[in-house]
């Protein structure tokens, strides 16, 4: 060997490797070497009455203890309830309030380009009629259901007041109908 080698570029990267693994083996074997003092203390979760403080760890001397936790609470058991991102804009659906009233009528340059206006929007409100009435024979179906669930007289309630939203949205609906067969009306006639 020559005189002016380093110790570093002697040995190369196996003994860096081989202590860095052993430092790895030591602190696992602290970390989770079962405890010999005697048997394990049971773990009890927030939910099924754990130690003061919510620290279910606490008569545990070492090593990963679970950590505690809540159940789940629903008003209705059998499914949970979702949690809606208001930032992210979602088409409606079902008895949801619908989408903003689209701007009112530009400038037109024939009448002819005032009365497709008018068609496409009276194409678009019958669509819209179309789908208040899928929703309005859906009540039945949730109607029925009511005695089935868990607690009827809350369902009852939410049925009763979605049943008075579906029919406004209806009524609202035809209205909308109405009012733009009249205007086609005045156009062509």
């Amino acid at each position: 060997m020559s005189q002016d080698s380093t110790p570093a570029s002697e040995g190369g990267a196996l003994p860096i490797v081989l202590v860095g693994g052993a430092v790895l083996l030591a602190g696992a074997a602290l970390v989770f070497w079962p405890d010999s003092s005697g048997p394990e203390p049971t773990h009890v979760g927030a939910a099924e009455g754990g130690a003061a403080g919510g620290k279910s760890g606490a008569a545990r001397s070492g090593g990963v203890a679970p950590r505690a936790y809540d159940q789940a609470q629903y008003g209705d058991a059998t499914r949970p309830r979702s949690k809606v991102n208001p930032a992210i804009k979602l088409p409606s659906a079902g008895v949801a309030e619908g989408p903003a009233a689209p701007p009112e009528p530009p400038e037109f340059q024939s009448k002819d380009d005032e009365i497709a206006w008018y068609r496409k929007r009276l194409e678009q409100a019958r669509s819209m009629l179309e789908f208040r009435e899928k929703n309005v024979q859906r009540l039945d179906k949730i109607r029925d259901q009511i005695d089935d669930s868990p607690n009827p007289d809350e369902a009852r309630r939410v049925y009763e007041q979605r049943k008075q939203i579906v029919e406004d949205n209806l009524d609202k609906a035809k209205q909308k109908i109405e009012d733009l067969e009249r205007r086609l009306a005045e156009l062509e006639g």
